[in-house]
């Protein structure tokens, strides 16, 4: 019976995952396997956890899985986790193997999973017989790993990235700085995102004999290749959309004999490099792989051999392409977290494009972002000893910078098998850039949106190269430090806000760090905002940037009070003091700060006491009923983001009896502004009874304006509740700020709280520009500017009536300008435009008239394409095209598709029959490496350039030269696009051009303009409006032709000054016909499309 209560007793104490006897896992009891083998002496991590674990039983789960691409549901398993509970994951099978070699070992497989209980989970898994290795990430919490743990895998351990002990022989990357021939760029600042597409790439991976020993054959090995690349495809996958298959007979490359297997004994690993090259070159042929790697069981090295190389096949003068990577470990486990994230997605990574990220050494590479050993992958962590030593072992994530290098190396190769998915990248804002003071916290706050609506990730990274001078211990983070980086990355979280330092360094007063510190220096900070959306259907990052500006002239800025001990009771009046520090001016320019109290010693700062209220170094707030011994006041920057914390913990104490009037803590209430000549303005406040406070209290106001007068509603009060106070006759109040002291009275009881009021002028209004009011003959693609002035916005209307209550479009444009698409032909519009200076709103402008024309557009391709654009420098090559139609241009638009994987050593331009010469682009989106191709529409109403990855320029942009310089000359002749080419090495192919040409349309040969009427919409669906003041003849005739002459339908109309008929043709086909209308002695002819 006692052994019964025991048991029961364990079953208890072991939590839930314990009683899932229908599970794959169970808790081990470790005494009970004592005797066995252990894969590594000493223990993985501090929060460390063991279980069995049964093959049948998992495969059994997923007998009927779907392919990860496949469009089917995936199958519900569950997961042990760290915390002690069974987690649910949906799953889906995602091969590391060719479909070939896939057949030959049906029982090695490899499985993606989505977690259903916490939607930021990631599983990675691998299966075979020899067990189950896997890897969960998450947001906000530490990766989870479950390896084997006994050699005869009876034993598996599950261990936290969070408490994981560092390793006592760390591996040591020996690849050099060097890169192929198409080198890797040193300023990778226009790769954003995965552009949509998901990557596959061939892996030849071969193995020395002594780990296909280790791990007992051919199909061990396999399956120990499938565990590691699981976990690397998964890392892979998220940052890089990224995928790479063992090739279809990847078996032959397995080893399990030292003596034969043609490496060099581990102490000579230097030669495996061009040992495995050879192997790949003679047994694979360098065709049938995009990248190469070795993994042995001993010597504690890595060389990808060459950085970039992937596709690149070895030279006799580059001898280590793309099959030369190596990855060992030093203390002979080829397998478990450590040799697959630290050493092999290390390696690895370089193959694809990724070059070292700490700064402890100096490379000039340019991607030296990362403080001392840096904890991405791409850094040393655990490796370069202490001081610089940021942590044990790598974070399972890239930095930006490489996140960055590597797709634009695999852009512009063409091995990888790249597929359009239909999850698109984030898109990202990181906020605007802002001048600081030295010394002083600040928060990063960014934002972004998922088209699909996935849950998203968010990593704020310090994007700053080191120097020569700032390597070894002066890597690690300073105050005093002008350049480089002076923050270290952080694995991915859930919100886009960044406390700089982290929160747990502000409050402990530790703002200068090793790792993260503030400047006292006047110094450039640059930050990226990284989104990760994690899909199943193919996970897509984008990255957005901004930059602090560290000024001296201000700083710090700093709590004051309360820095101590202190208890303030609740209801009661307090003062914080702050030093301002100069940061009202000085470049800093912060006028106003918010005050905000945490209840929690600082996790959150949820209750915001002041609001926009002075920069002045003083405020008197209103302590809340919320008793506690952890509070601390945070000031924050208002239109800024640095801030400081009180040094300590303070109390709040329960109050007494007694009443008390407090901001309502609605952002923007305390602070407002009145415009003008605005007569009144109100502002709410709480008014508050205390411990059981039952007497009368009636309030009064100072401050106010001269020749103003404030009110109460309710004049008095007994109860909780909200007051509001009126501040009225404002009329004739001279501009400025006046700050109103409101004060309730109780008996001998009083307590006040400050409100500001911000008088300013009336914002004079702007001047219209272009359209000139009445214009006339108008594309329906339009370009409207306005006089600019020193404002936030500018308010844009354009309507069909002239008092706007037909408004079309209403935008809030940043700039002095406006493109408006789609117009109707032959239609009166009337535009405005208002004035916002972030407070005020002007008065509108004088409303501004124009009617719109009636145009042709006819599109003309060129026929003497595809063109090759040679590699041996200063090529020019000239496409012509000829246009028969002897038209007047009123817009023309040019779209041109090129093939260049060096974009930026072109000059592209168009010449008229002419002789004139236009320039489109000239040698722009110069980075290295050079990005490729252009597909692109050329506008004078696109935006401007901005440089993507491949393609490089895409979308519709303004060319250098405008287009419209070409107006109103003929478009008869020969047009030609010529290109000049003025670098050697790269060459490409015009693929396609086109020109589309609009000009007036012409009337019939005996037809007059004198109707001036409007057709919409047009095109339509055959049924379509005609508006017109002035058919006012007693009788009007319309006539519907088609292209042939043959008249599809007639009839008459009553005249009318208001003239509104709609027309409906029946059963007719899409395409183009002309519309008559006749009064008897005048007719006018318009085209209309019906689609």
């Amino acid at each position: 019976m006692k052994k019964i209560l025991l048991f029961l007793i364990a079953l208890l104490l072991a939590g839930p995952i314990f009683a899932q006897k229908k599970d794959a896992w169970h808790v081990a009891d470790l005494s009970a396997f004592s005797g066995r083998e252990t894969i590594r002496s000493g223990a993985y991590s501090e929060n460390q956890k063991f279980f069995t674990f049964d093959v049948a039983t998992m495969k059994n789960m997923l007998v009927n899985v779907s392919g990860r691409f496949s469009g089917q549901a995936g199958v519900r398993i569950a997961i042990p986790t760290i915390s002690g509970n069974m987690e649910e994951f949906m799953v889906w099978e995602n091969s590391n193997f060719e479909p070939e070699l896939q057949a030959k070992y049906p029982e090695i497989r490899s499985y993606i999973g989505r977690g259903i209980t916490d939607s930021t989970a990631k599983l990675y898994f691998s299966l075979a017989p020899e067990g189950i290795q896997t890897m969960i990430l998450r947001a906000d919490k530490g990766s989870e790993f479950i390896e084997p743990y006994t050699k005869d895998r009876a034993v598996y351990v599950m261990f936290d990235s969070d408490t994981r002990l560092k390793n006592s022989l760390p591996l040591v990357c020996s690849t050099e700085e060097k890169n192929v021939s198409n080198k890797i760029s040193s300023n990778p600042s226009v790769a954003r995102s995965n552009n949509g597409s998901y990557k596959t790439m061939r892996l030849a991976l071969s193995c020395t004999g002594e780990y296909g020993t280790y791990h007992g054959g051919t199909a061990g090995a396999l399956a120990a290749m499938n565990a590691t690349m699981t976990r690397v495809n998964g890392v892979y996958d998220i940052d890089l959309a990224v995928h790479l298959n063992l090739i279809a007979n990847n078996n032959v490359l397995v080893y399990t004999n030292a003596t034969t297997d043609g490496y060099s004994n581990a102490a000579n690993m230097d030669n495996w490099n061009l040992e495995l090259q050879a192997k790949l070159t003679s047994i694979i042929g360098n065709a049938n792989y995009d990248i190469g790697h070795l993994f042995g069981a001993t010597g504690g090295g890595g060389n990808a051999g060459c950085i970039g190389c992937v596709c690149v096949a070895p030279t006799n003068t580059e001898p280590e392409g793309k099959g030369s990577g190596i990855t060992s470990p030093e203390d002979g486990v080829p397998m478990g977290d450590t040799f697959d994230i630290d050493y092999v997605a290390h390696e690895m990574g370089h193959q694809l494009g990724g070059t070292h990220s700490y700064s402890h050494i100096y490379e000039a590479s340019g991607t030296n972002v990362e403080p001392g050993s840096g904890s991405t992958i791409m850094g040393y962590a655990g490796i370069t000893g202490s001081p610089t030593d940021v942590q044990a072992h790598s974070n399972d994530y890239f930095t930006y910078v490489n996140i960055a290098q590597i797709q634009q190396n695999l852009a512009g190769k063409s091995c990888p098998v790249s597929t359009p998915i239909t999850n698109t990248p984030p898109v990202v804002d990181a906020g605007a850039s802002y001048t600081i003071p030295k010394g002083t916290p600040f928060i990063l706050t960014g934002s972004a949106t998922d088209a699909e609506g996935d849950s998203l990730e968010y990593t704020w990274e310090q994007n700053d190269d080191s120097t020569q001078s700032l390597q070894g211990n002066a890597s690690i983070a300073s105050a005093t430090k002008t350049a480089g980086p002076t923050f270290r990355s952080f694995s991915p979280t859930t919100s886009p806000i960044r406390y700089c330092p982290s929160m747990s360094k502000v409050l402990s007063n530790n703002i200068t760090s090793a790792f993260e510190s503030v400047s006292n220096v006047a110094r450039n900070l640059n930050f990226t905002l990284t989104a990760r959306d994690n899909s199943v259907n193919g996970p897509q990052t984008n990255t957005a940037a901004m930059a602090i500006t560290v000024t001296t002239a201000a700083g710090p800025f700093a709590v004051t009070a309360p820095n101590s001990v202190v208890t303030w009771q609740a209801g009661s009046n307090q003062t914080v003091t702050w030093n301002v520090a100069g940061t009202t001016g000085n470049g800093v320019d912060t006028p106003f700060v918010d005050i905000y109290l945490s209840n929690n010693a600082g996790v959150t700062f949820g209750t915001l006491l002041a609001s926009h209220v002075p920069n002045d170094g003083s405020e008197t707030i209103t302590i809340p009923n919320t008793p506690g011994t952890s509070n601390r006041i945070m000031v924050r920057a208002n239109g800024n983001i640095f801030f400081d914390v009180s040094n300590t913990n303070f109390a709040i104490s329960a109050p007494v009896a007694t009443q008390s009037i407090a901001f309502t803590g609605d952002a923007g209430e305390q602070f407002k502004t009145v415009c003008g000549q605005a007569s009144s303005i109100n502002f709410i406040f709480d008014y508050l009874t205390l411990a059981g406070f039952t007497g009368t209290t009636t309030f009064s106001a100072t401050g106010n304006p001269a020749g103003s007068t404030v009110s109460f509603n309710p004049t008095s009060a007994t109860a909780n509740g909200e007051i509001t106070m009126s501040v009225s006759g404002l009329d004739n109040s001279a501009t400025g700020t006046y700050p109103i002291t409101v004060t309730s009275t109780s008996g001998s009881i009083t307590k006040t709280i400050n409100f500001y009021l911000q008088i300013q002028a009336a914002v004079a209004p702007v001047t219209t520009t272009t359209p000139v009011n009445l214009a006339t003959d108008q594309l329906t693609d339009l370009a409207f500017t306005w006089q600019a002035a020193d404002v936030i916005s500018y308010v844009f209307e354009l309507a069909t009536d002239v008092n706007f209550n037909n408004i079309i479009v209403s935008e809030n444009p940043e700039v002095a300008s406006y493109n408006a698409h789609g117009l109707m032909e032959n239609t009166d519009y009337y535009w405005r435009v208002a004035v916002n200076n972030g407070q005020c709103l002007s008065a509108f402008s004088a409303v501004s008239k124009f009617t719109t024309g009636n145009f042709n557009c006819n599109s003309y391709v060129a026929t003497n394409v595809p063109m090759v654009i040679g590699t041996g420098g200063n090529i020019t090559i000239n496409s012509t095209m000829n246009i028969s139609d002897n038209v007047s241009i009123r817009d023309l638009d040019l779209t041109v598709d090129i093939t260049h994987s060096w974009i930026s050593d072109l000059r592209v331009s168009l010449v008229s029959p002419g002789g004139t010469v236009l320039t489109l682009i000239a040698n722009q989106c110069n980075v290295n490496p050079g990005v490729p191709n252009m597909n692109v529409t050329f506008d004078d109403l696109g935006s401007f350039l901005v440089c993507g990855t491949n393609p490089a320029i895409s979308g519709t942009i303004k060319p250098l030269n405008a287009l419209s310089n070409f107006n109103n000359i003929s478009a008869q002749g020969n047009w030609t696009l010529r290109i000049l080419d003025n670098q050697s090495g790269d060459g490409g192919t015009l693929n396609s051009w086109s020109m589309k040409v609009c000009s007036a349309a012409p009337l019939g040969i005996e037809d007059k303009a004198l109707f001036s009427f409007a057709v919409y919409p047009n095109p339509n669906n055959g049924s379509f409006t005609v508006k017109s003041d002035k058919l006012t003849s007693d009788k009007i005739n319309m006539a519907v032709y088609d292209i042939r002459g043959r008249i599809i339908f007639q009839k008459d109309y009553a005249g009318s000054a208001n003239f509104n008929e709609n027309i409906k043709l029946d059963n007719v086909q899409s395409g183009v016909y002309l519309l008559s209308v006749s009064d008897g002695q005048n007719k006018e002819v318009k085209r209309i499309v019906v689609q």
